[in-house]
């Protein structure tokens, strides 16, 4: 065979080669759509798909709820979080269900990685999705952003506030001082639906270095154009002093100062004035200075309707803030990483949290003094004390009718729950004893026993290994809480970024 023939042949079957690829591709695609057209027929035999598109939403949704309330952390993301990408890959039904729920994607969480790298592109996109998917649903949008620094999250914040009408809950924790990016985007953002604003912004600092720079402004600087819903306001770090929104309607109100900032008693004064609805406030860390001048009136704030204070750290003597508040209708108060108390009479709290406080006889006797009709009292492993000091006035010869007879008076005579967390086995016999005063106390017309007792993991396992948590048990009502108090009570949803550190 001659050469031009041998090439002429090679084109020949080269075509032909061709072809069949292209016929095998044509067949090979067939093959996959009555596969999955088989599929589809087989899955709509199953029983989960003669349950109604109602009834497996309905299922997406709590799905949704949980997979998100349950999560170890709000920093550590999982997949196991994005429920509605998982449900959408499962099979076409349940992608088309998936698709068409707009609540299963009106809740952005992200962490956003910065500088950008080949996340970037992906988090625009999935943003995307979540904005077309969740139809006209309200928006909760949650950004963490991550490492890097010097690089502006300005697209995503331009997509963000286009959106603006929708949003609903606003969550932003980020180590970088992004105060000016957000300010633009938050100050003449329309929002008129918007509840919830929570703003992290900057490192906490040393907590033994005095702080240096003042507040700048605690007067409104964002959200001002168009009038918000907003009951559920945080400001920590850079943000307190740089963003506030207007709060006349605010309920729940977190400053967290944990920066090398402080405060005057006159802005401190004018961000409560501002607040007057507040009906749950929280200080963490924060810093307020004395008036200068040592002739100054410090008059409290009215705050007609407050009834749950939360106050954490000492950088600010508890007995100086109490005095700048009007307490007249508080009923909850917790203190947290406290190193001493001191205060007037509060006699309207009816619900005591002390948590990691290490106070002395004589702050817990002042404790005790100040805040006559407590009910309800949670305590941790940091107050040794506190069982001894809530025994009555008594000793070793006396009985309990002896020591009623003499006028001995009950601490905490309303005391009728006790929550206790990371029990001592030191704490027990002691435990045990004030317990049983008190019912004896109890019954002769003196006070009231306790009626519950609440446990956590560890409190149960001292109790057991003491082989005292039966004996507990026959004596009052024992109830398992393994989860810390989520403050303030009554909120409604998952508040997962309160104190974060």
């Amino acid at each position: 065979m001659s050469r031009d023939a041998l090439q002429q042949s090679i084109q020949t079957l080269k075509v032909k080669r061709d072809n069949l690829v292209k016929e095998l591709e044509a067949v090979e695609l067939d093959l996959r759509n009555q596969q999955a057209a088989y599929s589809s027929l087989l899955n709509e035999e199953s029983l989960i798909y003669r349950l109604p598109a109602e009834i497996i939403t309905s299922v997406f949704l709590i799905c949704q709820h949980w997979r998100t309330v349950s999560r170890p952390s709000s920093r550590r993301r999982t997949a196991s979080v994005w429920f509605p990408i998982i449900a959408s890959h499962v099979s076409r039904k349940w992608r088309q269900l998936a698709l068409g729920t707009p609540l299963l994607w009106n809740v952005i969480d992200l962490p956003v990685y910065l500088p950008p790298d080949i996340h970037d592109q992906h988090i625009m996109d999935r943003v995307r999705a979540h904005l077309e998917r969740s139809g006209e649903c309200f928006l909760d949008i949650t950004l963490e952003f991550r490492s890097g620094a010097g690089t502006k999250p300005t697209r995503l914040l331009e997509l963000l506030k286009d959106n603006s009408n929708r949003w609903r809950r606003l969550s932003v924790v980020t180590p970088i001082d992004f105060v000016a990016d957000f300010r633009v985007m938050l100050q003449d953002a329309n929002a008129p639906s918007l509840e919830h604003l929570s703003l992290h912004f900057g490192k906490p600092q040393e907590p033994t270095l005095s702080p240096r720079k003042r507040l700048e402004n605690v007067t409104a600087s964002i959200l001002q154009i168009h009038s918000s819903p907003l009951t559920f306001v945080r400001l920590a770090g850079l943000a307190l002093g740089n963003l506030h929104p207007p709060m006349a309607g605010v309920t729940t109100l977190h400053l967290d100062g944990w920066t090398r900032h402080y405060g005057s008693y006159g802005q401190f004064r004018a961000i409560l004035e501002a607040a007057s609805s507040l009906v749950n406030l929280s200080l963490n860390e924060l810093c307020i200075h004395h008036p200068r001048d040592p002739l100054a009136i410090i008059q409290p704030t009215s705050l007609p309707y407050l009834q749950s204070l939360r106050i954490r750290g000492s950088s600010t003597p508890v007995s100086f803030l109490l005095s700048l508040l009007d307490t007249r209708k508080l009923r909850h108060l917790s203190l947290h990483n406290i190193d001493s108390f001191s205060s007037g009479i509060l006699a309207t709290v009816e619900t005591l949290q002390l948590d990691s406080c290490a106070l002395n006889e004589q702050d817990i006797a002042h404790l005790i003094q100040s805040l006559p009709a407590i009910f309800h009292l949670t305590v941790d492993e940091a107050m040794p004390d506190i069982f001894f000091m809530l025994l009555p006035d008594w000793t070793d010869g006396d009985t309990a009718a002896v020591n009623a007879s003499l006028g001995k008076p009950l601490p905490w005579p309303n005391l009728r729950t006790l929550a206790l967390r990371e029990l001592q086995p030191s704490d027990v016999p002691l435990l045990f004893q004030m317990i049983s005063l008190r019912q004896e106390y109890s019954k002769l017309g003196c006070g009231c026993s306790l009626g519950k007792v609440t446990l956590d993991r560890r409190s149960r396992t001292v109790l057991r290994t003491k082989q005292r948590l039966m004996t507990l048990q026959e004596q009052i009502k024992v109830e398992n809480v393994d989860d810390p108090e989520a403050w303030p009570p009554g909120l409604g949803y998952n508040d997962v970024h309160d104190l974060l550190e």
